[in-house]
């Protein structure tokens, strides 16, 4: 046993006293330690009894009599010093129960008890002789285990000004800690990444000392500070059952409202409908009593229960409610803002991202001058704040295809958490939003690394909202990358945790996603159109991202003919979808809109609006297909000079896609693929998941790589004014709407001197003439491309609607 102990203690000079004591009278550990084993047996085998029975039985209450017997008379045997000391153990919670916390608290106690300063090697010494605590040694610690009933034994010894003196004691030291710690979260000050994890283990820590010294507010709002950094399942199933015990506590002494704001935050997490419905009717009281601060943090909370159940409008309306609230309740600061961000947050979730994006950039620039830092004492979690406002602009950004704007965002939002020390799976979870630009950059790899890393979070916390965002992201990267059919059980796997978590708006993707999969990859055109049909009624009621998805039904119904069959009603729709396993589409269609007849009208106003685009886009498709290719061409040309060792074709090809995609986000896609087409990717997934007419874009391009077509390099010295290409060839072929623009365009040429030899040719082709001379009067060889670029297209056009 002496071996046993020296190895144990690892070098630790207080574990090699303790095991050196024990080594030099072996005596001294034999009958206590076989007394104590004895005694932790009985206890052990009337636990397990009990266990089996469901009931304690006469032999089992009386082998726990027998332990708590044996733990007062080995108790009342010790120096008074050392009593002290174990009483002190036995009242601090078991996670307290280690040297570090010893040495950090007894000196007080042992001075304000009247003790000498005895080595506290000794009394543990002593302590762990007589059997009642066992060292654990482990690598950067050392625990003092007390069996249960001899730790409630020693608690019921010590008596109620001992323990309450325990309680105060542990209850101050931890609060310091915490406010140590938040002191330097979010701050330059050193070790500030470190303060996150010590801000939660210490509020956790001080919360039952709080409770029970008669303090459960405050204990209820460090529950509530933990759970603002973590509020993964794990956390929240820790925090219930305290918040729960506080409840009690708080409202039999009359507490008021910060119970309500911190209970509500678990209840979210645990049962959110009823979440919902306390927090309604604390909003209701507060509007009644004009209490204006309790009523925009009840806002605040409902608007993103709104925005999980699909009620865009009631979310944006409850953001209003909640910025006058807080102007009525005279905040400043970063509290000033709260309401502001949670509106730009719902805008963002909806078909606003544009609007979002704009709001989310003049907020950034106005809130950077903010102090930071615990100071700020209306908003002491100001970056809860700050990191919200950054998740949404990236969100935003993503939505509309500012691929690098939302990288920058998302950047910053996880430069912010690490600052802050947050926890590591919400760190994973910012970091992975980046997945998507990075995947239309071409940075596939970077893309997949960060789901996969997402995904190992996922499965360990088991939440169903997470996993859908996980799989929909492997569908997405599986989708580029060609793989079709994994594609598809991704997102069928997506979907069924979409629905498990019962969000319509991941629902709605879900669907969206699925149906062009179906469509790509599985020629399912019957499967394809339900599922964006679906996703379309989502949009609708939600006034969501996938409000659009129309379009793509009229791509199904473009795509496959009129011999396409449609659902007949929203049950036939739901009976379709519901193939894939886990889908049941109408109850949450019926928890959006209980009215049948407008379901049925929604269904079939998608329909025809989708059948009407179809007739446009017949009837519009070869000038739309010619004007849109031109103005890629010179991008297309600035490629394949770049590919061939042109620096400067590459550097100013790579400026102009930003550009472009800061000019329109229907330019993003391409543009993207513009990227990996110069980073060497040749296959059929650069095509993957684009619309016609940028699929003849990118297809052009990859064919101008390979040699099969031949683009002129010259054309890249255009790209400056590409856009102004198809005007003309609209203006050519009658299109009012280009004729205008083509005039201001021409104008522009005709007042530079080395341009007007070609303005004036451009001219004589809008005005009809097709005259291959128009070239050939031309001495530029650039301009000279310019011009029979323009009459290729417009014969094009002329020939197709002949």
């Amino acid at each position: 046993m002496a071996g046993a102990l020296l190895a144990a203690a690892g070098g630790h000079p207080l574990l090699l006293e303790l095991a050196d004591g024990l080594c030099a009278d072996p005596g001294r550990l034999a009958e206590p330690a076989a007394s104590a084993r004895r005694a932790h047996n009985r206890g052990e085998d009337a636990r397990i009894g009990i266990l089996i029975s469901g009931q304690a039985t006469a032999g089992d209450v009386d082998h726990l009599q027998s332990m708590r017997a044996w733990t007062g008379a080995v108790v009342g045997d010790l120096p008074p010093e050392t009593r002290d000391l174990f009483s002190f153990l036995c009242c601090l919670e078991e996670a307290d129960r280690t040297l570090p916390t010893l040495e950090q608290n007894w000196p007080d106690l042992r001075s304000r008890l009247g003790h000498g300063e005895t080595p506290v090697q000794m009394n543990l010494l002593t302590s762990a002789e007589r059997g009642l605590l066992t060292l654990r040694f482990r690598t950067s610690d050392v625990s003092l285990e007390i069996h249960h009933v001899i730790a409630a034994a020693g608690r019921e010894l010590a008596g109620g000004d001992f323990r309450a003196m325990v309680d105060t004691r542990m209850s101050g030291y931890w609060v310091t800690v915490f406010k140590m710690a938040w002191s330097r979260e979010g701050t330059d000050a050193e070790g500030a990444h470190l303060t996150g994890p010590l801000i939660a283990r210490a509020g956790m820590s001080a919360a039952p000392y709080l409770a029970r010294d008669g303090n459960p507010e405050l204990a209820e709002g460090l529950l509530e500070a933990v759970l603002l950094r973590d509020a993964t399942g794990p956390t929240a199933a820790r925090v219930g059952p305290m918040m729960r015990r506080l409840a009690v506590q708080h409202l039999t002494g009359g507490g008021g409202r910060r119970l309500s704001a911190a209970h509500t935050r678990v209840m979210q997490l645990i049962n959110p409908e009823q979440a919902a419905a306390q927090t309604r009717r604390t909003l209701e009281k507060a509007r009644a009593a004009k209490d204006y601060e309790v009523a925009a943090g009840a806002a605040s909370r409902l608007i993103g229960s709104a925005v999980r159940a699909g009620h865009i409008e009631e979310a944006l309306a409850l953001a209003d409610e909640q910025i006058e609230y807080v102007r009525r309740a005279g905040f400043g600061g970063w509290e000033r803002y709260r309401g502001e961000v949670s509106r730009v947050h719902v805008l963002a979730t909806s078909r606003h991202a544009e609007q979002a994006l704009t709001e989310a950039a003049d907020l950034i620039e106005r809130m950077k001058p903010l102090p930071r830092g615990a100071a700020d004492a209306e908003s002491p979690f100001w970056w809860a704040v700050w990191e919200e406002l950054l998740d949404t602009a990236q969100q935003a950004a993503v939505r509309v295809g500012r691929w690098e704007q939302a990288l920058t965002y998302n950047a910053e939002l996880c430069a912010s958490k690490e600052a802050r020390g947050a926890p590591r799976t919400d760190l994973v979870q910012a970091r992975h939003r980046a997945y998507t630009p990075l995947l239309e950059l071409g940075r596939t790899e970077e893309a997949l690394s960060l789901v996969d890393a997402s995904r190992q979070i996922a499965e360990r916390l088991g939440d169903p909202l997470l996993l859908a965002d996980v799989f929909g992201a492997l569908g997405n990267i599986e989708n580029v990358r060609g793989h079709g059919d994994v594609a598809i059980d991704r997102a069928r796997d997506c979907l069924r945790y979409a629905y498990r978590a019962q969000s319509p708006h991941t629902i709605a993707i879900g669907h969206a996603n699925i149906g062009t999969y179906l469509k790509v990859h599985a020629r399912d055109g019957t499967a394809a159109v339900a599922h964006h049909l679906a996703a379309g009624l989502l949009g609708r009621l939600t006034d969501g991202v996938t409000s659009n998805a129309g379009i793509a039904t009229a791509g199904d119904l473009y795509e496959f003919g009129p011999e396409l069959e449609l659902p007949g009603s929203p049950e036939e729709l739901c009976e379709r979808v519901g193939q894939v396993p886990g889908v049941d589409l109408l109850p949450v269609l019926q928890g959006l809109t209980p009215d049948p007849a407008t379901l049925s009208g929604l269904l079939e106003s998608l329909i025809e609006e989708a059948r009407q685009q179809v007739e446009q886009s017949s009837a519009g498709s070869a000038l739309k297909e010619a004007v849109w290719s031109i103005s890629w061409e010179p991008l297309i040309a600035a490629l394949v000079a770049a590919t061939r060792g042109n620096t400067a074709a590459y550097i100013n090809l790579r400026k102009r896609l930003a550009t472009l995609e800061t000019l329109d986000p229907r330019f993003a896609k391409p543009a993207a693929r513009l990227r990996r087409l110069y980073n060497g990717e040749r296959g059929p997934d650069v095509l993957a998941d684009l619309e016609p007419l940028d699929t003849a874009v990118v297809s052009r391009a990859r064919q101008a790589l390979e040699n099969e077509v031949i683009v002129p390099t010259e054309l890249r010295l255009v790209m400056n004014y590409h856009l102004a290409l198809g005007t003309f060839v609209g203006a050519a072929t009658g299109d009012e709407a280009s004729a205008s623009a083509a005039r201001e365009n021409l104008a522009d040429f005709a007042a530079d001197p080395s341009l007007e030899p070609m303005s004036a040719a451009l001219n004589e082709v809008i005005a009809g003439s097709r005259e291959a001379g128009l070239i050939t009067r031309l001495d530029d060889p650039v301009q000279r491309e310019v011009v029979a670029l323009v009459l290729r297209h417009i014969t094009h056009v002329e020939a197709a609607g002949s």
